[in-house]
């Protein structure tokens, strides 16, 4: 997984290598302070991704925009 942040000369990478069939939860400042992704690989991989998303933020997909039942996110 690559990590970065900043542009030009103040441009930070980071990169740590996955295991095998391993799950990841991103929280604090490695979520919301760092661009993160997954290079490509040659290899066939499946990514998934949950997200929860605050009530009242934004265009919600609860019920009423055809979303989950009862207007809530995943988690």
């Amino acid at each position: 997984m690559r990590f970065q942040r900043g542009t030009a000369e103040k441009r930070r990478v980071y990169e740590v290598e996955l295991a095998l069939r391993s799950a990841y939860v991103l929280c604090g400042a490695a979520r919301s302070n760092w661009q993160h992704s997954i290079p490509p690989v040659p290899e066939l991989r499946y990514s998934v991704t949950f997200r929860q998303v605050r009530q009242g933020a934004g265009r919600g997909r609860g019920a009423e925009a055809g979303g989950l039942p009862g207007g809530t996110g995943p988690g």
